[in-house]
């Protein structure tokens, strides 16, 4: 059996690297997508559950180009107690109206069986991707957006997305022991994904009910409770705290701090109101194993003269703390500033990932010393 995981253009490998971690798969990439086989369906529920820089999973039953037939091998997942919809979502293909294919196919599938339609509150969700010029049709098993954090009740308009964040650390070489700096850290976005990860509590604790799949006839009589005890036992919520945050502006402190609540990890994260110019009365030289943030970009708040001085402040800081051994990974709009200052402050450039999010360009760009 195969599954897709949907995840950020670009960033996929990333998408396959925790697969492989918390599943033991590997998958195979393609452009939005991993694709894996999967031996049983608790490994897809774990997936959902603990995975934080997946956007959704679903079983695949069918993929092909665009204009061939959908094969109606979907039976086994409709019967008389299948209150179903379709969804489809469509990427870079702008020749094709989601709304008729969802019509057309939820047509065939009515035609099948006795099921109902459900669209507000379905116990069975039909899934159809399409990517330029494939579509893969399978039965969606996650419902909700997985990049979507409960936590993030105190935002800013720029917060990052959680699953960034995720990959930015991973990117940055963050497994769970290392001493993690974020001196501009927002409302607390990459901290909290750190600790997460570093705690084993998954991102989604507080909402286990919110999975399509625990809804499904299909799988009625499983025991979900017992399934999620045992992963949730191997979370440790307390310990020594290795993850420090740091910002200016006291309100974005406030947020952080109540988010980490929120996700039930504050335990684990020290953040604290501190402009980036005195981090090195914060730390000894040479202290610090992984920098990981999001540096800005231009604005309304921000001109290019500001926009420098921030960057030199946080590589010279940077330059002075992070270990030998060390890293650091920056997320931004700017990659041409991030490559000038690491070449004055004598930091090579280990890696550049570009992708596209929304209307914008990014680039997570990973140095050492």
């Amino acid at each position: 059996m195969k599954a897709i995981a949907i995840t950020h253009l670009g960033l996929e490998r990333f998408c396959a690297d925790e697969i492989k971690e918390i599943s033991g798969v590997s998958g195979s990439i393609e452009d939005y997508i991993v694709k894996f086989d999967f031996e049983g369906f608790e490994q897809l529920f774990e997936l959902c559950y603990k995975a934080q820089s997946v956007i959704k999973i679903f079983v695949l039953l069918n993929e092909g180009k665009i204009g061939e037939k959908i094969p109606k091998n979907f039976s086994e997942w409709i019967d008389e107690k299948t209150e179903m919809k379709v969804k489809c979502k469509i990427l870079e293909n702008e020749a094709i109206f989601s709304q008729n294919l969802q019509e057309e196919l939820s047509s065939e599938m009515l035609d099948e069986k006795e099921a109902k339609v459900n669209l507000s509150n379905p116990n069975t969700a039909f899934y159809c991707l399409i990517v330029k010029d494939k579509f893969y049709f399978g039965i969606d098993l996650s419902g909700e957006d997985l990049s979507k954090r409960e936590y993030k009740i105190f935002n800013s308009a720029t917060a990052i997305k959680a699953t960034l964040g995720f990959v930015l650390l991973k990117a940055a070489g963050y497994g769970r022991k290392e001493l993690l700096l974020d001196p501009l850290c927002n409302t607390g976005t990459v901290l909290i994904e750190a600790a997460l990860h570093s705690s084993r509590l998954s991102p989604n604790f507080f909402t286990k009910d919110k999975f399509l799949f625990m809804r499904m006839p299909r799988f009625k009589g499983f025991d979900f409770d017992a399934f999620f005890s045992d992963i949730d036992k191997k979370a440790k919520t307390e310990g020594e705290v290795k993850i420090y945050g740091y910002d200016s502006l006291l309100k974005n402190i406030k947020a952080t701090q109540k988010n980490a609540q929120i996700a039930g990890i504050n335990k684990l994260i020290f953040s604290s109101r501190v402009e980036q110019k005195w981090l090195d009365f914060k730390f000894t030289k040479n202290e610090i194993d992984i920098i990981a943030t999001v540096l800005p970009g231009t604005g309304r708040t921000l001109d290019i003269k500001q926009l420098d001085r921030t960057y030199e402040d946080f590589f010279y800081q940077a330059e002075y703390i992070v270990k030998p051994s060390g890293k650091i990974a920056c997320l931004t709009e700017r990659p041409e500033i991030v490559k000038q200052k690491a070449e004055k402050y004598k930091l090579k450039v280990e890696e550049e990932i570009k992708f596209p999010h929304g209307d914008r360009n990014l680039s997570i760009i990973v140095m050492r010393k």
